[in-house]
């Protein structure tokens, strides 16, 4: 269940295009902040799920019923199997990340990478 749901949430928000925007972020966030690729998974997969929840109902809905709780968000469903990961960071804090450091990231990858993530993204970055 754990590599499934995990490989869902990544998944998800895949257009046609490699990398997927979640695989895209995870690999700058990795880099940037020295974080393992699994605790990337973790702490963002949750997040871009709910980012994007309107505009990717119908392939969430999926998700929810794979774990089979078709009535709750994707995202919730997602952050709840992380935080029953034993020794898998869960938030931005758990790697050393402070909201100042996280809004510096945005404003970079949107800067460097901005067409890039919208072109990934079923609803735009702004």
């Amino acid at each position: 269940e754990v590599y499934l749901g995990g490989w869902m949430a990544v998944r998800a928000l895949f257009t046609g295009c490699y990398p997927a925007l979640g695989h895209l972020l995870q690999n700058h966030y990795s880099a940037r902040f020295s974080a393992h690729q699994g605790a990337c998974s973790a702490i963002l997969s949750p997040r871009l799920l709910r980012h994007h929840h309107t505009a990717t109902q119908p392939q969430q809905k999926r998700i929810s019923e794979i774990f089979g709780r078709p009535d709750v968000p994707a995202s919730k469903l997602v952050a709840q199997l992380v935080q029953k990961l034993p020794g898998v960071p869960k938030d931005h804090e758990d790697v050393g990340v402070s909201m100042e450091e996280l809004e510096k990231f945005a404003g970079w990858m949107f800067e460097t990478h901005g067409e890039r993530l919208n072109k990934l993204s079923p609803r735009k970055f702004e």
